[in-house]
């Protein structure tokens, strides 16, 4: 249908009953449903009227009555039903009314009317299961298709129940600070005696609480956290899609959904989530979960809806309000009190497990509560840049999903006997990260930020136990590395590990290196080195390759400064520094250290006569082919080393040049 001018259609919405024909003209003539009082009551106990609801709008649409056959007996009964808008859980409710809801909803069912409608109904890879169907407007952007493809596998694998579910989707302009409205079709007035005898009826494998539901003909509950009053409530309300999966057969559309277009959607989590982007299968699968029936009456201020057979309050404060045995679940009353008590007691308790819950304020009572630890998908916000890929679900959201007759078969979750470990590695070396599972056929996946990371050169073991991060950079650094483990003789089941931070050691670098040094005898002498990297540092100077160590004129052999006091002829040599770290040793650059000797004659002065000239060729060439003991006879009056010009221990052809540098442009 194009841009939706929604400012436009707030002045002209007179009429839009007559326009829209009889299914809107009777949601239009019955307005905005408002908070009724608890249908379906008995018995003599003093009762509590539902309290105010939060600032979360919502919009009725009445439905038409069906027959539907119950899967407990065979036996058929009339059903009403109503359709619920409300907001894309995650946004902002700040401003937006009842009648923008009503608004929206009308124009999604013009856009259903008007078509083109794409069908997303793949086929079912386990055969038998939940068949999820998506039938998608024309508004819906070509880019989102596949988003729907992926909720659509993912939540069919979940589940074996042998209905359809539909829901329809399309998209418009709503006001920028919510993702869309979405609505629950309800099946509404069905007794409380076949809900239970469809729920013990339908149960799978490793399903155990419900023949411990109430006995009788009604359900106990506290309308008011601060009141012991009971009602006890005879007939429920059940969301379309959980109805048909445990209770009896009906029709249509579960639910609806429409999500904005001004809001900036990634449609693949698979790759991660663009800074500042909402994943859309993340909300959609969130949204068709609602669908599903995880929904509470908390958040329509009337009666009692499936999932809410299992809430109750956290504490007993002297009574049976939390409980702790199965006999205690048949009699304690449950907890349908918005924001009462106002202090995050709200639970839902399967004995086996209990889940803290909201309450209705800030955010709507369908959820788990809003924080941390992250307990599932049906969380009240979904953060920008954030998804659950690949795993959505909890066992949590689950076990909630399979309380109210969805049958998810039992498999085994890989448990972790060991998670990932902080760790961190010298830039350019490698670090591991390692997992161990209790499952004999697992499948991993790594990650990094919810992200799988691709095998390569850098990354190495992306897809078993033990990544390797080869060649570290400063750009690995950092928290979020976890790992998926798949059971792959059952795919439905995995589990994500702990999250793992990698760090980074920085190398030696050596910025400034020791510098040649020629000095008189007797006088002192130092060198120096200049390095940074991940402390501690340490230092060890070398003479000719060899460790040198305090002691008679040497200090500082092992810090950055080295010191010879009083050098001696026979110290003279290369000199150099090795600085070392957690990442490794680093040489410095050598020094040559030369000392003039000699009754104060300088190097080159062989023939010991005060001067460097070519009458000292002739001892040069006796030292260097003939060896000290023979120079040093000849001329006894000189020192050995005055003929070792360079300063490298012997006298070799490396001399040569020095020592004809001495005679034509003298030496120091």
């Amino acid at each position: 249908m194009g841009a939706w001018e929604w400012k436009t259609l707030r002045v002209l919405n007179v009429g839009l009953g007559r326009l829209f024909g009889g299914l809107v003209a009777a949601a239009l003539a019955s307005g905005v449903v408002a908070a009724q009082s608890p249908v379906g009551l008995s018995g003599t106990q003093k009762q509590d009227q539902p309290g105010p609801r939060a600032a979360w709008p919502s919009y009725v649409v009445p439905g038409e009555a069906q027959i539907s056959t119950m899967y407990h007996d065979g036996s058929q009964i009339v059903v009403e039903s109503e359709g619920r808008w409300s907001l894309v859980c995650g946004s902002n409710p700040t401003g937006v009314t009842a009648e923008d809801l009503r608004i929206w909803a009308e124009l999604h069912e013009a856009a259903m009317r008007e078509g083109p409608v794409t069908i997303i109904d793949n086929p079912n890879p386990r055969g038998t299961q939940v068949n999820i169907v998506f039938a998608l407007g024309g508004s819906v952007p070509s880019g989102a298709v596949p988003a729907f493809a992926m909720a659509e596998a993912y939540l069919e694998d979940k589940f074996s129940d042998d209905i359809t579910v539909e829901i329809s989707v399309t998209f418009g302009n709503l006001d920028p600070n919510v993702l869309g409205s979405t609505m629950v079709n309800y099946q509404t007035g069905i007794s409380y005696t076949n809900s239970r005898a469809g729920l013990v009826n339908g149960m799978d494998s490793d399903d155990v609480i419900q023949p411990w539901l109430p006995t009788g003909s009604s359900c106990p509950a506290r309308y008011n956290g601060t009141s012991p009053n009971i009602t006890q409530v005879s007939s429920l309300r059940w969301a379309r899609a959980a109805y048909k999966a445990a209770i009896g057969s009906v029709s249509g559309y579960v639910g609806s959904h429409t999500y904005n277009n001004l809001i900036a959607w990634d449609y693949d989590p698979s790759d991660g989530i663009d800074p500042g982007a909402t994943s859309l299968v993340d909300v959609v699968i969130h949204e068709t979960i609602h669908a599903l029936g995880f929904v509470s009456a908390v958040d329509l201020g009337t009666g009692m809806n499936a999932m809410d057979l299992y809430r109750f309050q956290l504490t007993d404060e002297g009574e049976n309000y939390n409980p702790d045995t199965y006999a205690d679940f048949q009699v304690a009353p449950r907890l349908l009190a918005f924001n009462s008590p106002p202090d995050d007691l709200h639970i839902s308790d399967l004995i086996v497990a209990e889940y803290r819950m909201e309450d209705g304020d800030p955010w709507q009572a369908s959820h788990f509560r809003d924080g941390s630890p992250y307990i599932g998908i049906m969380c009240p916000t979904i953060g920008s840049g954030v998804t659950r890929y690949p795993e959505f679900c909890t066992a949590a959201d689950l076990a909630m999903l399979d309380a109210i007759g969805w049958d998810y078969p039992p498999c085994t979750v890989p448990q972790f006997t060991q998670q990932p470990q902080n760790t961190s590695g010298c830039v350019g070396g490698t670090v591991e990260l390692t997992v161990a599972v209790d499952i004999p056929n697992p499948g991993y996946q790594w990650r990094r930020l919810g992200s799988p990371l691709e095998e390569n050169e850098h990354y190495v073991g992306t897809n078993t136990a033990t990544l390797q991060i080869v060649g570290l950079t400063y750009d690995d650094v950092g928290p979020g590395y976890d790992c998926y483990v798949t059971n792959l003789d059952d795919t439905r089941c995995g589990a994500l590990s702990t999250a793992a931070t990698v760090g980074a050691y920085t190398p030696v670098t050596i910025s400034s290196h020791p510098t040649d040094k020629t000095v008189f005898e007797y006088s002192n002498v130092s060198f120096s080195v200049t390095a940074s990297g991940t402390t501690p540092l340490t230092y060890r100077w070398r003479r000719n390759g060899v460790n040198l160590n305090n002691g008679g004129n040497i200090y500082g052999a092992t810090s950055s400064s080295l010191v010879i006091v009083g050098v001696l002829a026979d110290q003279a040599g290369s000199f150099d520094c090795l600085v070392t770290n957690l990442c490794g040793t680093v040489p410095s650059n050598p020094a040559q250290l030369c000392v003039n000797t000699g009754y104060g004659a300088w190097r080159g002065d062989l023939n010991c006569d005060g001067v460097v000239s070519f009458a000292d060729i002739n001892p040069f060439i006796l030292a260097l082919s003939s060896g000290e003991t023979v120079y040093y006879n000849t001329y006894p009056d000189c020192h050995f080393y005055n003929a070792d010009i360079n300063c490298s221990g012997t006298v070799d052809f490396g001399d040569i040049n020095p020592f004809v540098q001495c005679i034509v442009g003298g030496c120091p």
